[in-house]
């Protein structure tokens, strides 16, 4: 190849990459506006605080507004909306941008939860690479270790934070993954409280704008607090929970959740209890999927409850089973296992409130296997003679050994236990 030929290769391909390059800078900014534009939510408003754009990159502050109403309905009532406000710095390359978020913590609410400790912020970064080649994204957000120190003299130490999801374009398919090293806090009110690894990972997808999660997992090593002067501990250990969703492919979705843990311990002047060897685990079964997108939608708009019981309609006119695997639990060294299914059936009348709740009163069915040690009178003597007098009247039964076994049946309003009618 000549010299020449190099030359205007070179040349051809400088410019080849710089058009590519101005092309993802225009569509990133566009995509970004457009997301915005469209951003229409009764719970949130997001919105542009400044904006520079460069032929390569630009930077900007975006102001996200989270509805009063909204909160006092997710259970955190507030007197005003709260504010946050982000930072965004970006760079452009071929078919290819990164980047970078930082929360503002000189603003709204952020301000506001640092003036409550001796820090003016924390130390975070979150990334985000988006290639529009492969039509992707990849969002990693990482906070480092910090120590928060209250007016009063509590200190709470949190470990690393780090969280990373991959998916396409508008996130509404793809993988994440988290986990959060552990938080210490020692309280001037009395006191010492831990967590440790708390970590997840799972799939996603979306049907007609309704996000859910394939399959997760989900795991806490601990969750403890002690107050030694007032002889009050409790604590959880190693929880585990387990999701699973079939495909949004039919007329009908399933889905399966399980959870376990070691032990959880109480205790304080009033209580000592261990329980151990805890699992639920629960299947649901046939549910309508238009009826679970419609009810996700009515949710997201702030329903009213006459509202989200009338998105309900397409489950309850097709209803829906489940089966009770598993509910396994010891409690102070007695053991309690059962399991079971229940039915709750089609339901075509008025979407009213009280009539529903005849039909399930009249329909529902339950099919309930129960079983429990031997040792229940020697650990809960107070609860002995209720348990043996259903045992004496033929509401359970006794084994060879002691051990109480029981079928409880709801059928036609009827409820049984051993074939014995209750009610």
């Amino acid at each position: 190849m000549t010299k020449n030929g190099i030359i205007g290769l070179s040349a051809g391909a400088i410019i080849v990459l710089g058009g590519l390059t101005l092309y993802t800078n225009s569509a990133f900014s566009s995509q970004i506006s457009q997301a915005i534009e469209n951003n229409e939510h009764p719970q949130f408003k997001l919105s542009v605080e400044s904006q520079e754009s460069g032929l390569f990159g630009g930077s900007a502050q975006y102001k996200l507004v989270l509805n009063r109403d909204a909160l006092a309905q997710a259970g955190a009532p507030n007197q005003d909306d709260v504010e946050f406000y982000f930072n965004h710095e970006y760079a452009s390359y071929p078919l290819l941008v990164d980047s970078q978020f930082t929360i503002d913590f000189t603003k709204g609410a952020p301000k506001e939860l640092m003036e409550l400790f001796t820090v003016d912020s924390i130390d975070h970064i979150a990334t985000l690479s988006t290639n529009l080649l492969s039509q992707s994204n990849s969002l990693n957000v990482t906070f480092q270790p910090a120590t928060l120190e209250d007016k009063s003299g509590s200190v709470v130490k949190t470990g690393k934070m780090t969280s990373n999801i991959d998916g396409n374009l508008e996130f509404s398919e793809g993988t994440y993954n988290f986990d959060f090293s552990e938080i210490t806090g020692e309280l001037t009110s009395g006191g010492n409280m831990l967590m440790t690894a708390f970590t997840g990972n799972g799939d996603f997808a979306s049907e007609q704008g309704f996000v859910y999660t394939k399959q997760s997992t989900t795991s806490l090593k601990e969750l403890s607090f002690k107050n030694e002067a007032v002889l009050e501990q409790w604590a959880l250990k190693n929880l585990t929970f387990l999701t699973s969703t079939t495909p949004f492919d039919g007329d009908v979705v399933s889905g399966d959740s399980k959870v376990s843990f070691d032990s959880v311990i109480v205790k304080n002047a009033m209580a000592d209890y261990t329980i151990t060897d805890t699992v639920l685990d629960i299947a649901i079964k046939d549910i309508d999927k238009n009826g679970v997108i419609a009810v996700n939608e009515a949710s997201r708009s702030g329903a009213e409850i006459h509202e989200l019981i009338a998105a309900t309609k397409d489950i309850l006119a097709r209803g829906f089973k489940g089966d009770i695997k598993s509910l396994t639990t010891t409690v102070n060294g007695v053991k309690v296992d059962s399991k079971g299914a229940f039915d709750v059936p089609a339901y075509a009348g008025e979407m009213n409130q009280q009539m529903i709740m005849m039909h399930m009163m009249h329909k529902f069915s339950l099919d309930y296997n129960a079983n429990l040690s031997n040792n229940y009178a020697s650990v809960f003597p107070q609860y002995a003679p209720m348990i043996d007098g259903m045992a004496a009247q033929g509401f359970a039964t006794k084994d060879d050994e002691g051990n109480v076994s029981t079928v409880i049946k709801i059928k036609d309003m009827a409820i049984t236990a051993n074939d014995k009618r209750i009610r």
